[in-house]
């Protein structure tokens, strides 16, 4: 059987997705009209387009500080962020990974809470905080984000394939692990590993 550890490289995934900042990013003109386009466009960059440029620099730079290591300055730029703009996630969840990471495991919860508070239509949310969960042994926890998440987001695919690898190697419930590589492999066909796992699966069922 798959050994645990093998999968601790899963439990502290860095979340780099710029798609948080993307719900709040620029505006592209909607009208038909060529030169009512040209017009927007000479006038420059609005102040919200402004401010949304600006915040992604500072996530990337938030991002980058977590890749080399320098968790304190990633820590700075976030918290920052946290305060600057308010309405995205993104800060809140690498929050959350930074502070797991350093043994703050109540305040990665509250920081992971809140950016669910903040938005429940990105699914990487609720895969990093059921990955959360399942780290720190609160495995039924885990299963409930996993649900509440697949339940909102059926086609992403980390959710199920996540699911899977806790109900059978952390709740050792086979059947239910069954069902969600069989729902993940619908939505990435290609992935072969998955595929051996199925079987493997299947195989123990049927004794």
């Amino acid at each position: 059987m798959r050994s645990i550890h093998r999968w601790t490289k899963h439990l502290l995934c860095m979340f780099c997705s710029l798609a948080l900042l993307a719900g709040c990013g620029a505006v592209t003109p909607t009208t038909d009209d060529k030169a009512s386009e040209t017009e927007v466009a000479s006038e420059g960059p609005t102040e919200e387009e402004l401010r949304a440029q600006q915040a992604a620099l500072d996530f990337a730079a938030g991002i980058q500080a977590m890749k080399s290591g320098n968790h304190k300055m990633a820590r700075e730029v976030f918290l920052a962020m946290t305060e600057k703009y308010p309405e995205y996630a993104g800060p809140w969840v690498n929050l959350a990974i930074l502070y797991h990471r350093s043994g703050e495991n109540d305040a990665a919860e509250k920081a992971f809470k809140t950016a669910l508070g903040i938005t429940r239509d990105n699914p990487e949310i609720f895969n990093q905080l059921a990955i959360f969960y399942r780290d720190t042994g609160k495995f039924y926890m885990a299963r409930d984000v996993y649900e509440e998440g697949i339940s909102l987001h059926p086609d992403y695919a980390p959710l199920r394939r996540n699911a899977g690898i806790l109900y059978e190697l952390y709740m050792q419930q086979n059947r239910e692990a069954l069902e969600h590589y069989q729902a993940y492999i619908k939505l990435k066909p290609d992935d072969k590993e998955v595929e051996t796992w199925i079987a493997d699966l299947t195989q123990r069922l049927a004794r």
